[in-house]
């Protein structure tokens, strides 16, 4: 077994593909979201184009009202017919518009283009809630000035309900890159199935498997030689991934032994599927593409691209039975809530029951695999 794992070690080591997909290409999908998405989202900007066509006193204390809310931007646009076709052309998002006779009857209009709704939604929302905020001013003022009982004021304008905001600390670093470096880490992981294929089929081709069955060496030695190689490839690729994101984004990695548990067990689940894929496909192209489905397809519907909150009801469902859920769940709770080994036993049981099933599978078609041998 020993020599086997030399000589897969030796091979992938040659690989210059190898080196790319384990660890290139990840941190290049890290620094370019990291760069997108790693900034804090509450302090974007909304950037609210307007034209002022009424000029009068009430639209300019209306702009002066929303120019004193927070990250909101207000550019001034000369001419309402450009604007408009500019809305049209999507040139531009949102236009807010102050028409002639607005200081007598408080009408404004709202350009945005049809398809894209979703962007002018926070604009919307802004308005909205300013346009409330004022209505309630304007009526307590009222209110002060009719009624001479100021407790029966106050009382009136009081809200049914009230709410504490109290965000409870978890212990760890809660931000995007913190969801975002181990997602894309446990998504690459799973694309080290494509040289296991590769190398797998090159060994059925060349006759090298021929001659090894020739040997004493015994199915087992062969496929955990390779496996145990593959394995710590993987998770070096995790632990260099991982340390990238604490050296270069000082991102929290939790409690030591719980993070290097879910990364072997991570390894291990990666590869052992890979090791039942390699023996089940015919040709590397097929493996390819079954790689790109279960990768790809894994990451999204796992939730590493983004959180499952967003997703609909069946997708959270679905999810719960891919391994690569419970890896990055697994992540999350170390890196962003404090968990230790025991925190995350269920997480680390469901890793070692799919590289189980891969590994059985493996040695299922083990025999099938060798009469297909050159």
């Amino acid at each position: 077994m020993f020599s086997m794992y030399v000589l897969e070690m030796k091979k992938n080591l040659k690989d210059k593909g190898l080196i790319f997909w384990t660890l290139l290409l990840p941190i290049a999908f890290i620094v370019v979201f990291a760069s997108i998405f790693g900034s804090d989202t509450t302090d974007q900007e909304l950037t609210l184009h307007y034209v002022d066509t009424d000029q009068s006193e009430a639209s300019a204390e209306l702009l002066q009202e929303i120019s004193t809310l927070k990250n909101v931007e207000l550019v001034k646009e000369e001419s309402y017919a450009n604007s408009v076709e500019q809305i049209q052309s999507g040139q531009m998002n949102v236009l807010f518009h102050l028409p002639e006779g607005f200081s007598n009857d408080g009408s404004t209009h709202l350009y945005y283009e049809q398809v894209r709704e979703e962007v002018a939604a926070p604009v919307i929302a802004m308005l909205e809630n300013l346009r409330y905020g004022l209505q309630a001013e304007e009526q307590y003022t009222l209110a002060q000035e009719e009624w001479e009982n100021a407790a029966m004021v106050a009382e009136f304008f009081t809200p049914p309900f009230t709410i504490f905001y109290e965000a409870q600390d978890s212990g760890g670093e809660v931000d995007a890159i913190t969801h975002l470096i181990p997602g894309y880490a446990v998504m690459f992981t799973f694309f080290i199935m494509i040289s296991m294929v590769t190398s797998f089929i090159k060994d059925q081709r060349s006759g090298m498997l021929s001659r090894l069955a020739a040997t004493p060496l015994a199915p087992l030695q062969y496929l955990g030689g390779k496996w145990i190689a593959f394995i710590t490839i993987v998770f070096l690729q995790v632990v260099i991934l991982l340390l990238f994101g604490y050296f270069v984004y000082d991102i929290n990695l939790g409690n030591v032994p719980a993070i290097t548990v879910v990364s072997l067990l991570l390894a291990l689940t990666a590869t052992g599927l890979g090791l039942g894929l390699s023996l089940i496909v015919r040709t590397e192209n097929m493996g390819i593409a079954l790689t790109q489905v279960i990768a790809l397809g894994g990451a999204i519907v796992a939730g590493l691209w983004m959180p499952l909150e967003f997703m609909p009801s069946f997708i959270q469902t679905i999810s719960v039975g891919l391994p690569q859920y419970w890896a990055h769940q697994a992540f999350l709770d170390v890196m962003s809530r404090g968990a230790t080994i025991v925190d995350i036993w269920p997480s680390l049981a469901m890793l070692l029951g799919f590289s189980i099933l891969g590994a059985f599978i493996a040695w299922l078609s083990y025999g099938r695999y060798v009469k297909h041998a050159n």
